[in-house]
């Protein structure tokens, strides 16, 4: 599961970033922020269209892509 999280108690711009989670024996693991993020602003709103191959998001500036393989593979090693 990808999500966006944010602590409201922290600013919008500087703490909004993509999060994944992954299912492993009937438990979701902790959420582990997604290499694809910019630290300098808010990343969120990722989706998938077409095939799994690529996936989108918005950041400051636009709309952004990137080959999902690399990102999904980087978030499941550092998955506990």
């Amino acid at each position: 599961m990808i999500f966006t999280r944010w602590d409201r108690a922290k600013n919008w711009e500087q703490d909004v970033d993509l999060y994944i989670t992954v299912s492993r024996d009937s438990r979701w693991t902790d959420p582990v922020r997604l290499s694809l993020n910019d630290p300098a602003g808010p990343d969120y709103a990722l989706s998938i269209a077409g095939t799994p191959e690529v996936v989108y998001w918005k950041r400051r500036g636009g709309t952004f892509h990137a080959p999902w393989g690399p990102i999904l593979a980087d978030a499941r090693a550092r998955a506990r």
